[in-house]
């Protein structure tokens, strides 16, 4: 499968750069460009499968898109998230793309996996053992 960059909500090699901070102000949610809709903090739009660090569609956020993957989470940064890295911090998603996503307990697709189907606009909460696990993620058809 190729895959695309992630749209990442902080800095790293090889991805769209974001700040993932949720601020009071201007309607950053309406935004055209999706760099300046990761300041929304928790607007996920059609076509796109959102992650989150928080119960709830909180915290840190990662976009991804049909056609993208994440190899390894631990290459996506993430300020305020343990270690450093998106690795094993997720704890909610929106799926709002027309596939079922998984997320996988290991890097490269490997180890356990879960399944992300469509959500609607609500978040769904991870609980118990699987919360903040995920390392790796991909769609398939």
């Amino acid at each position: 499968m190729k895959g695309l960059p992630a749209l990442a909500r902080t800095g790293t090699a090889g991805v769209v750069v974001a700040s993932a901070v949720a601020l009071a102000g201007p309607d950053y949610a309406k935004s055209r460009h999706p760099a300046v809709r990761a300041m929304a903090g928790f607007a996920c739009h059609d076509g796109e499968l959102c992650l989150y660090q928080d119960w709830g569609g909180q915290g840190f956020m990662l976009v991804l898109r049909v056609g993208q993957h994440v190899n390894d989470l631990a290459t996506i940064k993430c300020r305020g998230c343990r270690g450093g890295t998106f690795d094993n911090q997720m704890t909610s998603f929106i799926n709002k793309t027309d596939r079922v996503w998984y997320w996988y307990y290991n890097a490269r697709g490997t180890g356990s996996q879960r399944p992300m189907g469509q959500t609607g606009n609500q978040p769904y909460n991870i609980s118990g053992p699987d919360n903040d696990q995920a390392s790796s993620v991909y769609w398939w058809r």
